[in-house]
């Protein structure tokens, strides 16, 4: 099994934390549904960096904090908003996501790669209304910023690679 993120960890923390009194809904701006919607976005954000690095062919590693930094303004207004929109009208979401998340990543499982792509696919196809992941990329190549750290991460994988 690969190790879970640490958004996942926490989720999953915050969410025994309820003594195993889950809410049917958690509204997104008390202390716990903050948390829990941060953990949210940054997982889903941490997954598009995973499928962007797995796409070119590298490790997310090789990806730099300049990556992520242009990915949340890229999709700040694209996916966030619709998706804080979502939960403030929806807020059983908050619950319902994280949970599936964390019974997805957390899961014994071997290989469990194909279920948490899949388990994204529907999050973003369901909740937040793409269709593609294949879009969402194809956005990220039209900016300049996202292209240059790709660019940069090809370079430093194929050096990593020469050397071996």
């Amino acid at each position: 099994m690969t190790e879970p993120s640490p958004y996942t960890r926490v989720m999953h923390e915050c969410l025994s934390s309820l003594d195993g009194d889950l809410p049917d809904e958690i509204d997104a701006h008390c202390p716990v549904g903050h948390l829990l919607t941060n953990m949210l976005q940054g997982r889903m954000l941490e997954h598009l960096k995973h499928r962007v690095s797995e796409h070119y062919g590298f490790h997310p590693e090789d990806l730099s904090d300049e990556f992520s930094t242009a990915l949340i303004e890229v999709f700040n207004h694209e996916i966030f908003e619709a998706f804080r929109k979502k939960i403030e009208s929806q807020p059983w979401l908050i619950p319902y996501l994280a949970r599936r998340i964390v019974d997805v990543e957390l899961s014994a499982t071997p290989h469990p790669e194909h279920r948490i792509n899949r388990l994204y696919l529907s999050i973003f196809c369901r909740y937040l209304e793409y269709r593609n992941l294949d879009q969402i990329i194809e956005t990220l190549q039209q900016d300049p910023r996202i292209q240059q750290t790709i660019l940069k991460a090809q370079q430093r994988s194929a050096s990593a690679r020469s050397l071996l």
